[in-house]
């Protein structure tokens, strides 16, 4: 009898295992089973309810700055004072100033208020459909007829951005200064910040109110 060549017999034997292999992975159900891809997590969809303004940052209720009055330095706490209605905000001395808010204006006082002195106050409104530049342009024409001297508008930066404009009816003690500052609210209206001050409360009040201004934002 003849004998059978073993290397043939291994082939055989190989091929005959990767037929069976292959006829396994092919028929239904004896692939072997992969495992599924995890499902991605969804975005969390934005909160309609919370808008820009109640997702950033609060503002601080009080803060301290350092001002300089009169030559002197001094630190001093300032309160915020918020207008939704003006859209603005300001940081208030609250300890020599007090706020009252009149027919869609604020107007910021001192404490005490002074007897039998002009009036001084910083009074903060808006005027509508028109912008700071015009506006300082139209205030310039009326007060041309009531004080002795005007200045021209112009543009600053401190201490805030925007339009200003002086004017005094003399150089006594006694005698009345006012200066405006216009500034463009979040519509594009106008925010008009008056300041009347009287010569001798120049280098006081008036340095304060300037700093107060410092703390001055649109909401």
């Amino acid at each position: 009898m003849k004998k059978r060549n073993p290397i043939i017999s291994a082939l055989y034997f190989a091929l005959l295992l990767f037929l069976v292999f292959s006829l396994a992975v092919s028929l239904p159900g004896c692939a072997p089973e992969e495992e599924p891809a995890p499902t991605p997590t969804p975005e969390p969809a934005p909160d309609p309810d919370i808008d820009d303004d109640q997702a950033a940052e609060p503002l601080p209720a009080t803060k301290e700055v350092v001002m300089i009055v009169e030559g002197m330095e001094e630190v001093v706490e300032l309160t915020l004072h918020e207008n939704q209605q003006l859209g603005y905000y300001i940081y208030i001395d609250e300890d020599r100033y007090q706020v009252k808010e009149l027919n869609g204006t604020d107007k910021i006082t001192p404490l005490p208020p002074a007897d039998d002195l002009p009036e001084v106050f910083m009074e903060i409104s808006r005027a509508e459909d028109i912008s700071p530049a015009d506006k300082a342009s139209q205030l310039k024409a009326e007060l041309e007829g009531n004080y002795e001297e005007v200045s021209e508008k112009e543009e600053v930066q401190s201490p805030l951005q925007g339009y200003y404009l002086y004017a005094a009816q003399g150089s006594q003690w006694d005698d009345l200064a006012v200066r405006y500052y216009l500034v463009e609210d979040a519509q594009g209206n106008s925010l008009v910040i008056k300041q009347q001050l009287f010569m001798e409360t120049w280098e006081g009040h008036g340095a304060r109110l300037d700093q107060m201004l410092e703390e001055f934002g649109i909401l």
